[in-house]
């Protein structure tokens, strides 16, 4: 007794009749599926305006993909702060930085390499008080307290490090020097400097 064509499954009914099966699309990748990645950070750099010493502090990113073969734009804002102290004053420095960048990404498995360029601004404020404060206020010393800022272009070149531990969630790490032309105290200053961060994003 021959069988109705709904009782068999879809290839073979196809190589009875003769015509070739569609083939199943594979599913995307994680990599393809991820058009926006969010993320927050603990950021390190090294102060633009002391001589010593190392501002730490955290932000947050954006990153969306912009080519298929890689490339992705991103934005961040970070704060950091550091203080210092000389014999006769206590200073505190603050690093706000707000950048866009663009870059590239190389992923294989679970992990990811990337490098990108980054262009911004950076503010730098500096809050000065001398030592022994309430006993010179106490005293009618004059010139307790500085407070300057300065806002400056920024530059900046970074690798990176990414793998996922549980998707859609990764852990990050970028490393890299930046450049940024500030005006401090009156003086103009061209400085380098080195930052880093450690952070954990989402894909969306």
């Amino acid at each position: 007794m021959a069988l109705a064509p709904s009782a068999l499954p879809a290839q073979e009914a196809s190589a009875l009749s003769g015509t070739p099966a569609a083939a199943e699309s594979p599913a995307p990748s994680a990599a393809a599926s991820e058009v926006v990645k969010i993320g927050a950070f603990v950021w390190s750099a090294s102060p633009t305006a002391l001589p010593t010493g190392a501002l730490l502090g955290g932000g947050v990113q954006v990153r969306g993909a912009l080519l298929q073969s890689g490339g992705y734009w991103g934005a961040r804002l970070a704060l950091a702060r550091t203080s210092e102290a000389s014999r006769d004053w206590q200073l505190t420095h603050l690093n706000l930085e707000a950048a866009a960048s663009v870059g590239v990404e190389w992923r294989r498995g679970v992990g990811a390499l990337s490098a990108q360029l980054s262009l911004g601004g950076l503010l730098i404020r500096q809050l000065g008080q001398r030592q022994q404060y309430d006993r010179l206020l106490a005293a009618g010393v004059a010139d307790l307290r500085r407070d300057g800022w300065s806002l400056g272009p920024f530059v900046g070149a970074e690798l990176g490090a990414e793998v996922a531990f549980y998707s859609p969630w990764s852990v990050q790490l970028r490393l890299g020097p930046g450049f940024t032309m500030q005006n401090v105290a009156g003086a103009r200053l061209a400085r380098w400097f080195l930052s880093s961060g450690l952070g954990v994003g989402r894909a969306f």
